[in-house]
C-alpha cells in the first residue's frame, strides 16, 4: 500500500472526526463528508488506492455521515426513468440482475451485473427520445444525499460507468448508483427527494458509448452490510414504483 494512500486516509479520517466534533451546522459537516467520500470513491474506481483499505474508509465516512443526516423518508419508490416503466427494464422479470462474482472493492474492474438496465427509445443512438426528441430524465428512486458524482467523462476514459451518480439513503442503509448519464444535474452534498430529476440518460462509459450498446440507465443498489456492500435486487420495488410522466 502506498505512503500516499496512508496520508490521504489519515487526512480524511482526521478531518471527518474534527468536523463531527466541532461543527454546529449539520449541512456543512455532511457536505464535507460527502466530498471526502466522492474523492475516495473516484480514486477507488480508477485503482489509484488500495481498494480494501479504501472500502473500510468509505464505510467509516458513511457512518459519520449517517450521524449528521436527518432525511425524511418517503414511503414511495419512484421509477428511475421519467416517462418509462417496467416493460423497459432489460431481461425478463428482472433476470438481468446477476450479482455473482461482483465485488464493490474491485471498482472499475468488477465482474457480474448486479443491476438493472432501463432502456429508452433511441434507435439512432443520439441520446434523445425518438418520440419527444428530448433528453430523458433520470429520477431519484428514493430520498438521499449525493455522495459521488462524475460529470466530465470523455471518450478514451476507461471508466465503465461514464458520468455516474451515487446517492446514499441513510434510512435504508443503501447506495444507489446511476450510470451512463449524459449529464448529472445535482452536486455532491445535495439532499434529493424521491422522484426528483437528478440526471439525464446518456451513452457515457467505456462500453455504453459503443454502437453495440442500446441507450440505457444502469442502476445498481448496494445494501450496506459491511465495508463492501451487497448487491440488492430492487426489482420488486420497481414493480410497485410510482411512475412519472415526462413533463412537456
Amino acid at each position: 500500500m502506498s505512503t500516499r494512500f496512508h496520508r490521504i486516509a489519515r487526512v480524511l479520517v482526521v478531518q471527518a472526526l474534527f468536523l463531527g466534533l466541532t461543527s454546529s451546522r449539520t449541512n456543512e459537516t455532511a457536505s464535507a463528508l460527502c466530498r471526502q467520500w466522492n474523492l475516495l470513491y473516484e480514486q477507488m474506481q480508477y485503482g489509484t488506492v488500495d481498494r480494501r483499505e479504501a472500502g473500510k474508509l468509505l464505510r467509516q465516512i458513511t457512518r459519520l455521515l449517517t450521524d449528521q443526516l436527518t432525511i425524511p423518508q418517503d414511503s414511495n419508490f419512484y421509477f428511475p426513468v421519467e416517462g418509462y416503466g417496467l416493460p423497459d427494464v432489460g431481461g425478463k422479470n428482472g433476470d438481468g440482475f446477476i450479482p455473482r462474482q461482483y465485488n464493490f472493492l474491485h471498482g472499475n474492474a468488477h465482474r457480474g451485473h448486479p443491476a438493472h438496465d432501463i432502456f429508452i427509445h433511441d434507435v439512432d443512438q443520439d441520446g434523445l427520445d425518438d418520440f419527444t426528441a428530448g433528453r430523458v430524465h433520470v429520477l431519484a428512486m428514493t430520498d438521499g444525499v449525493v455522495v459521488a458524482a462524475k460529470n466530465n467523462w470523455s471518450k478514451g476514459d476507461t471508466l465503465r460507468g461514464g458520468n455516474y451518480l451515487m446517492i446514499y439513503n441513510p434510512n435504508l442503509s443503501r447506495y444507489y448508483y446511476y450510470a451512463h448519464n449524459h449529464e448529472v444535474l445535482v452536486q455532491v452534498g445535495d439532499i434529493v427527494r424521491g422522484g426528483q430529476r437528478v440526471a439525464t440518460v446518456g451513452r457515457t462509459g467505456r462500453n455504453a458509448s459503443q454502437s453495440r450498446s442500446p441507450t440505457h440507465l444502469h442502476l445498481m443498489v448496494l445494501q450496506i452490510t459491511d465495508d463492501r456492500g451487497r448487491p440488492f435486487d430492487y426489482y420488486p420495488e420497481l414493480e410497485k414504483a410510482v411512475r412519472k410522466k415526462a413533463a412537456l
